[in-house]
């Protein structure tokens, strides 16, 4: 088995002797992409790449300006976003995607296509797969939110 860089024994882009490395990295991304607005973000930077802080703003109905900030700073502290300020009156701050976001997306866009092949099973909630909540409106196999697939 490799120890250096080389193509051979990994898995992916990981070394099978870096399963720990990896194993944290995983984590650690799939921490930070399921925080609330995280995916929104990368999703808006995917199509209209690079926007300014404003315009983020304004496509993101619902989300604050306090929670933005927050998200591209997450974003920018894990490689996956680059902030540009510009020396205009007043500053202009844009944002794009890093080459590593650029690959999330990627990756989130091949995910979200293969959610239209997943379908809710009509019988899904009969084993109590749902709460009751979520029983008349997530686990109906009419349902676009469907939530009740294990």
């Amino acid at each position: 088995m490799a120890t250096d860089d080389s193509d051979e024994g990994s898995i992916g882009p990981y070394s099978r002797t870096d399963t720990l490395g990896w194993e944290t990295r995983w984590h650690a991304i799939r921490q930070l992409l399921g925080r609330k607005w995280s995916l929104h973000v990368l999703h808006r930077l995917a199509d209209d790449d690079p926007l300014c802080f404003t315009d983020l703003e304004t496509s993101l109905d619902g989300m604050t300006a306090t929670m933005l900030s927050r998200r591209l700073s997450e974003l920018r502290c894990a490689g996956l976003v680059d902030r540009q300020v510009e020396a205009t009156s007043p500053p202009t701050t844009t944002y794009r995607l890093t080459a590593g976001g650029r690959q999330v997306a990627v990756a989130l866009r091949g995910l979200g296509a293969a959610t239209e092949h997943v379908e809710c099973a009509p019988d899904a909630c009969e084993d109590d797969a749902c709460d009751e909540e979520l029983a008349e409106t997530a686990c109906s196999p009419e349902s676009p939110d469907c939530a009740c697939i294990s």
